[in-house]
């Protein structure tokens, strides 16, 4: 998968970025190879069912035919060098965007978000940096004891300013992680991208003893493919280039993917365009339009 999600230029780095990655992904929601995967989680990335031309050139190739090809030959290297626990060239990161996020910034789902670069050498499409002021809160029941009478304050939880920070970017592929304290505030899974729609505080219900309050949670992306039925199926469907895990705006529910968790109340947008935060809903197919 690998192999169709990577730009052109076959770039090493990026093929070992996002193989990483994907083997990551698989390990983290318990699949036991790297197709069982791309079936089970179909939305992660498209280049195996969306007629992706160097996926499907990469699958019927033959040993001889990967050896003498540049390209396929350092996907399958990549995959080995992923499924071996080899050096990671994405630092760490679970998601990835190519240049859609430039060419649809105004729409993009994790610019809404908010994006920040942790190096200025990951901005390699020249983007702004968007960020959201995102304030969580929690009630708490106070009981006058002269009285009995019972009111609710709010007390603030936390905040944070965006949700996806760079960690590498390779070819034309920038990779994302999501923010530690935004990881932290909703007890998000870092390797779901969780959509949570800012509401106004007096239409907030506490949601049990704590005050927590219903996340919706989103699921993710690709993997890659190579020789090997495990490296040659995650060289494959991994499109960092080319990635459409969904196009922006077109946001889609992950009805599996539920949980309970502390939600943000108020969303200040600190970047004029990004105007009103998306619905909650919870897997957007992919943030990446086609390329």
């Amino acid at each position: 998968m690998a192999y169709g999600e990577a730009s052109p230029d076959n770039v090493e780095a990026e093929l070992q970025a996002l193989a990483s990655i994907l083997v990551r992904q698989r390990d983290a929601r318990g699949y036991k190879d790297i197709a069982s995967f791309a079936r089970g989680e179909p939305t992660f990335s498209f280049v195996v069912n969306d007629g992706n031309k160097r996926y499907a050139k990469l699958m019927k190739a033959s040993d001889q035919e990967i050896e003498k090809d540049t390209g396929m030959r350092r996907a399958v290297a990549a995959a080995k060098n992923a499924l071996a626990g080899g050096p990671d060239m994405s630092n760490g990161g679970w998601f990835w965007d190519g240049a859609d996020i430039k060419t649809n910034y105004k729409n993009h789902f994790k610019v809404k978000h908010g994006i920040r670069f942790t190096d200025p050498s990951h901005n390699i499409y020249g983007i702004e940096e968007s960020t959201k002021v995102v304030i969580l809160y929690k009630r708490i029941k106070v009981r006058d004891k002269s009285t009995g009478t019972v009111s609710v304050k709010q007390e603030e939880v936390g905040r944070y300013d965006h949700v996806y920070q760079s960690t590498a970017a390779h070819g034309g592929t920038i990779f994302w992680r999501l923010n530690p304290e935004y990881l932290r505030l909703t007890r998000a899974k870092e390797y779901k991208e969780t959509l949570i729609k800012p509401r106004a505080a007096a239409r907030l219900s506490c949601a049990g003893r704590n005050g927590a309050f219903l996340a919706r949670s989103t699921a993710s992306r690709a993997l890659l493919a190579g020789p090997s039925a495990p490296a040659r199926a995650m060289m494959g469907p991994l499109r960092a280039h080319q990635c459409r895990h969904a196009p922006c705006g077109h946001v889609q529910v992950d009805h599996r993917q539920r949980r309970e968790g502390a939600v943000g109340v108020l969303g200040q947008a600190s970047v004029a365009h990004l105007g009103k935060a998306p619905q909650a809903l919870e897997h957007m197919k992919r943030v990446l339009d086609p390329r």
